[in-house]
């Protein structure tokens, strides 16, 4: 049940700016595979040769880097923004950073950098909305009892699966289903939203997300 569309922004401009001028920065800061799929993309359209050192949030951001022909010099040992943060250590006087990121990013990870004395200079390459109404299948399946676990793979999957069941829906089925989430800014967003989180994966990737509820299913089998 897509609940999310994602889009590359109407005018390039500012990116390809940035791209342009690459050569002065030290860092570039992926927190999602959609960063990567977008900005490199753009990227394979300009001549620069240059590559400043690349943070990859995870082990998916990193192997989206690879499908373009780049590797992260960085990933953290946590998936997460907070993750990010910690990998780079306490100061960074001096370090000029790009960020292509969301609309909907949180602003940790620039935030953070700055605080330790980096320039950041956050793009916007992706833009992420509401997918279009779910099919009636799916709604029938909800109410007919017939779905098991329900996951969330991000905040904004979370926030729209709400908007898009409405929330009268939600109200009947959150005692009927479980949920399952990615990880701890996922569940947060979950209760907020007023759901129960039945499932948390220990990683903040989607393998872990499956090993998370085989677990749930078969403790015994860990």
């Amino acid at each position: 049940m897509p609940t999310i569309k994602i889009e590359g922004p109407e005018d390039w401009a500012e990116v390809d700016q940035v791209i342009e001028r690459l050569n002065e920065y030290d860092w570039i800061v992926f927190t999602s595979s959609n960063g990567v799929k977008y900005f490199c993309e753009r990227l394979k359209l300009s001549r620069t040769a240059a590559r400043p050192k690349i943070c990859a949030v995870g082990p998916a951001t990193a192997e989206a880097l690879t499908l373009h022909g780049l590797r992260a010099d960085l990933v953290p040992e946590h998936y997460t923004a907070e993750g990010v943060l910690a990998a780079f250590g306490e100061r960074l006087d001096g370090s000029r950073v790009s960020f292509p990121r969301g609309n909907l990013a949180r602003d940790v990870v620039p935030e953070g950098l700055r605080q330790r004395g980096a320039t950041v200079n956050e793009i916007v390459v992706y833009f992420t909305s509401v997918a279009d109404a779910p099919d009636p299948a799916i709604i029938e399946m909800f109410q007919s009892g017939s779905i098991d676990v329900v996951t969330f793979t991000s905040s904004s999957t979370a926030k729209n699966f709400v908007n898009l069941i409405g929330e009268e829906t939600m109200e009947r089925l959150k005692d009927r289903v479980l949920v399952a989430s990615i990880g701890p800014q996922t569940s947060r967003t979950l209760r907020v939203l007023g759901l129960n989180v039945n499932i948390e994966a220990l990683a903040s990737t989607v393998p872990a997300l499956v090993e998370a509820m085989i677990a749930h299913f078969h403790p015994a089998e860990r």
